[in-house]
């Protein structure tokens, strides 16, 4: 059946109007409509919602339609084989049915009781008028609809501790070959450069450093301060597995030595010094709001990045930081243009 909205009422013409007339009571008139001539209509000012329900608990499909552009558009499709799903599962009174036959012209729905078929090993029905089982359907729904959002949570929650478990992983890595390479400890204040190694070249012009970054899952060789060379890794387990599982400092020399390229290097294109970098968030910080992991260090003030409530600004993982960062760079770099 086609609905359509007409001012505040819903209204269905001819055939459409008839039927829902007969199985909903309603009242109808004859209107001479331009192109359709004497048309029977009938309708509700209750707004579709009700409408479709109604309608489809007598196992009717809806179609709602809504004044667009001068044409009307159809804004809602509506099965009813999704009013009442056949082999829907449902829950009401400690026992489990499946919805097994639904007869709309009856008005009633036939159950097999799964509770008393795992109890007997043979199964028994039971019947239920449509409009209840309909009720027992949206009960369903919403309770699935729970479940679902409680079960994404617990996946985000374990997401977030297995993020936090690699995290502590790489960091680890890091500390132990610093500490076995150099005998002095890592300060994680920027997790996007991360000093690996140093060292001059042959002649002694220049300056080779090799950093990680555990932002964007990466190792990078850099000359007087320009790139050129980087490994970069889809994720950090990888760059765990590839790089910071078998760090040795002669094949990271040997990397970025390899890497050198012949022609003078353009001082234009080193890496510029960031005002920002990323930082684990304080969990005794009383300025640090609860549910954020990484925040930003504004090296200009040696304090956190605020928002406008002079909290902290933190965030779930290093990567939003990071996008952070990017944004407060440009913005930064934009008022910096001459006006």
């Amino acid at each position: 059946m086609v609905s359509v909205r007409v001012g505040g009422y819903f209204l269905l013409y001819g055939e459409d109007a008839k039927q829902a007339a007969t199985d909903l009571g309603l009242k109808t008139v004859v209107q001479d409509i331009p192109g359709l001539g004497e048309t029977t209509v009938t309708g509700t000012n209750l707004g579709w919602p009700h409408l479709a329900k109604q309608l489809q608990l007598h196992g009717h499909n809806v179609t709602i339609g809504e004044p667009q552009d001068g044409r009307y558009q159809a804004v809602k499709n509506l099965e009813v084989a999704d009013f009442i799903p056949l082999g829907m599962k449902l829950e009401q009174d400690g026992r489990t049915f499946t919805v097994d036959q639904v007869d709309y012209a009856a008005g009633r729905v036939s159950l097999r009781d799964d509770t008393f078929t795992v109890g007997t090993g043979f199964p028994i029905f039971r019947s239920e008028p449509v409009a209840v089982v309909r009720e027992w359907v949206e009960h369903q729904q919403e309770k699935d609809l729970a479940v679902a959002a409680r079960t994404e949570e617990m996946l985000a929650g374990a997401a977030a501790a297995y993020g936090q478990s690699q995290l502590d992983t790489a960091k680890g890595l890091i500390s132990d070959f610093c500490e076995r390479e150099y005998g002095s400890e890592v300060e994680f204040t920027d997790l996007r450069h991360i000093g690996l190694a140093c060292t001059t070249t042959e002649d002694e012009k220049h300056i080779l450093q090799v950093d990680a970054d555990l932002v964007d899952y990466a190792v990078c060789y850099l000359i007087d301060g320009v790139q050129i060379h980087q490994d970069k890794y889809e994720t950090l387990s990888d760059l765990i597995d590839q790089e910071l599982s078998v760090l040795d400092f002669d094949s990271l020399i040997r990397t970025g030595m390899d890497a050198m390229p012949e022609e003078p290097l353009d001082q234009e294109k080193a890496v510029p010094h960031s005002r920002y970098s990323v930082i684990e968030a304080s969990d005794t910080d009383s300025y640090v709001p609860d549910g954020g992991r990484f925040a930003i260090l504004d090296e200009e003030t040696q304090d956190y990045y605020y928002d406008e409530d002079s909290w902290a600004k933190v965030f779930p993982d290093a990567e939003s930081a990071a996008q952070f960062i990017k944004e407060l760079e440009k913005a930064d770099a934009e008022k910096q243009q001459p006006t």
